[in-house]
């Protein structure tokens, strides 16, 4: 959901997303609606770490578990509830400052979402907007955080058995140590529809 921010309307939540077990900090700081709610979050966080949604996710608020509810995964004892059913006015509402959220149940990617505070919206501003990271993240399907460091420990060592498998498996020029606010921003507006990107053939 991307709209253009009216100052009279609802103030914006700063959230900060830091992936655990990344050193050094795999994070980004995003601004949105305080009137979206979590599904709306979850679009948001695929689209700046960035993943591509291949994978089931859920967030962790307080005891109770939200995502898509589906009969048959959910269990007994852990009911999943509809995350579009509330809004992150309500999830940081009172005394709670974080919330959990788990990307990819096998590889376990696992997110502390931190409000940063309330803020106006600035008149002609479009919102959810990325204001701020450090570090890439993984590429999907890179096996937790241990796989993923081990993946870069090979691309490192040119003698190792798996090191010209692993480098031809890793997104080409991939740094981990770089992270593109412009991108990060892009593909926000893309996956919304608002933005494509071209064909760089001709």
């Amino acid at each position: 959901m991307i709209a253009t921010a009216d100052p009279n309307e609802s103030k914006l939540i700063s959230l900060t997303i830091v992936l655990k077990d990344t050193n050094p900090k795999v994070w980004r700081r995003v601004l949105l609606p305080a009137n979206s709610t979590l599904g709306d979050l979850h679009d948001l966080i695929q689209s700046v770490m960035p993943w591509f949604d291949y994978h089931l996710h859920g967030f962790l608020v307080g005891d109770r578990h939200y995502g898509v509810p589906n009969p048959e995964f959910d269990m007994e004892c852990d009911p999943i509830f509809e995350e579009q059913d509330i809004l992150l006015s309500e999830v940081f509402s009172g005394d709670r400052k974080r919330i959990e959220y788990m990307y990819d149940f096998g590889d376990g990617w696992e997110h502390i979402i931190k409000v940063d505070g309330f803020e106006e919206p600035e008149e002609g501003g479009t919102y959810p907007v990325c204001v701020a990271g450090e570090n890439a993240c993984p590429p999907e399907d890179s096996g937790s955080t241990f796989g993923y460091y081990e993946k870069l420990r090979i691309m490192q060592d040119s003698s190792h058995p798996m090191h010209t498998e692993v480098v031809g498996w890793m997104p080409p020029n991939f740094d981990p140590q770089v992270f593109d606010l412009d991108e990060a921003n892009a593909m926000i507006r893309f996956n919304a529809g608002e933005l494509e990107f071209e064909d760089d053939e001709e």
